[in-house]
């Protein structure tokens, strides 16, 4: 009963994050044509700042408040006040701080970025209470369809301002119209939730309570948002924004189905299992058969982007962005590292072990820091995506030495078995795929990007239809 509520959480998760990226892709689409690389590269070069800020203001209380088992009207109230008055003074710091990207950018009109982009950062604070409401009930399709009305209210708004000729402050006011949208929209649905809607409270000294939880995860999102941010940082200041602009489509496009699949079931691991903590067999046994599942998926998605890349890019954001296509090959080689250890930090969580959680990302922090200022002084973006996906292999080895030697304090001889067994058996299929890939032509030539993703996903279902039952049998044990 319990994996059965498990699962069905991670697919309510899985379903509410498909509905959010198709909307979210059907978007990009539009944006990709009509906004420039150069555009794209001023905005991400400004976003990389405004997540850090973002980062400060939630501090880790979202799941500090999900590993709540009581949570008081009055706390609940006293948090919420904590977060207004954070939100007015981390807004404003970041308006401050914009000013300096002048300098740090040798270029101008960054602090009229910052004034809009500010907007964003006070309304995400605020929408900390009202979206962890949600995630705690694991209402993942009310929270989705929150998601999508935000980002439709965000086009209009976003749409408005080009065709005004606003240019680049057009796709800047997209990241606040849609966070101001996203806040109305939570708050008035929070009221159907186990928690409640929050009110302005006089009780701010509640946080007091989670801060010993929420203090770790905020160091653990800290050290982990310099390391998987520093080649934003980089590229923009030694390589240009031109660059950025298209190695951060790059990433956007991989980042997409890693956030379908393991990342959606990441929210639905820590509410769902906290309450049985203490059985750590239970959670090791649920931990390894998860992940053997996340990597059957990921090897194929893996394989099927890197040889699809091109057709991909073409497709979703047209030829403009062709210098995309190496860079999402490069990515695409992670993708199975990056799908089984993205629910790393949830068990960490599970087994309320956030001090070893931070202490992975600090080991981690350092090998994507090493490989990505290593890579950067070739002034090739080619070499940063292929640090990256290195930095993402090594890390996953030590994060999941701590997980098993320090937070289960159990052997990974069955984990390692079950990873190696997962890639004997991807061989025949992935074989099958890359062999009729590489010496079969399409047999017909309709110069089109989707029939030729179609075509090649047609071969890559063939051998995994054939032997569903024997596949099923392994992945349920």
């Amino acid at each position: 009963m319990i994996t059965s509520g498990l699962y069905k959480a991670m697919m309510s998760s899985m379903f509410s994050r498909l509905l959010t990226y198709i909307f979210q892709f059907l978007i990009l689409v539009l944006y990709s044509r009509i906004f420039t690389p150069e555009q794209f590269g001023v905005v991400g070069s400004i976003q990389v700042f405004v997540i850090f800020f973002q980062l400060i203001a939630d501090a880790g209380l979202g799941p500090a408040i999900i590993n709540e088992r009581f949570f008081s009207k009055n706390k609940r109230d006293g948090i919420f006040s904590f977060t207004i008055l954070l939100a007015i003074i981390i807004s404003f710091l970041f308006f401050m701080f914009s000013f300096t990207l002048n300098y740090y950018y040798e270029s101008s009109g960054y602090q009229y970025i910052g004034a809009i982009v500010s907007i964003s950062v006070f309304f995400c604070t605020i929408s900390i209470i009202p979206i962890t409401c949600y995630n705690k009930d694991l209402k993942f399709l009310s929270l989705a369809r929150v998601d999508i009305i935000s980002q439709l209210f965000s086009l209009i708004v976003t749409l408005c301002f080009y065709y005004l000729n606003f240019g680049v402050y057009a796709l800047a006011s997209k990241v606040a119209s849609y966070s101001f949208f996203r806040f109305i929209l939570s708050y008035s649905g929070s009221s159907k939730t186990e928690i409640g809607r929050a009110k302005i409270g006089r009780e701010i000294y509640h946080i007091k309570s989670i801060l010993n939880f929420s203090l770790y995860q905020f160091g653990f999102d800290f050290i982990n948002y310099f390391s998987r941010n520093l080649d934003n940082i980089l590229i923009a200041k030694f390589i240009g924004p031109v660059p950025l602009g298209i190695y951060d489509r790059a990433y956007q496009l991989v980042r997409y189905p890693l956030q379908l699949t393991s990342f959606a079931m990441g929210n639905a691991i820590q509410p769902s299992l906290s309450k049985y903590g203490s059985d750590m067999k239970y959670i090791i046994r649920e931990h390894n058969l998860l992940s053997k599942r996340l990597l059957f998926i990921a090897i194929p998605m893996s394989i099927f982007i890197y040889f699809n890349s091109k057709y991909i890019v073409d497709f979703v954001l047209g030829e403009q962005w062709r210098s995309v296509s190496p860079l999402i090959s490069l990515f695409s080689i992670s993708i199975p590292f990056q799908v089984v250890l993205s629910t790393s930090g949830a068990f960490f969580r599970v087994v309320n072990k956030p001090n070893l959680m931070f202490l992975a990302g600090c080991i981690g922090a350092i090998i994507f820091v090493v490989f990505i200022t290593c890579s950067i002084f070739t002034k090739q973006v080619e070499n940063v995506a292929l640090a990256i996906s290195l930095s993402f292999i090594f890390n996953s080895f030590s994060v999941y030495f701590i997980l098993f030697k320090f937070a289960f304090k159990e052997s990974a001889k069955d984990f390692i078995f079950d990873i190696f067994r997962t890639l004997i058996v991807s061989i025949l299929p992935i074989t099958f795929f890359i062999t009729i890939t590489i010496t079969i032509k399409s047999p017909f030539d309709f110069n089109s990007s989707l029939y030729e993703i179609l075509y090649s996903l047609s071969i890559l279902i063939i051998p995994y239809a054939l032997f569903y039952k024997r596949f099923k049998k392994y992945l349920s044990n």
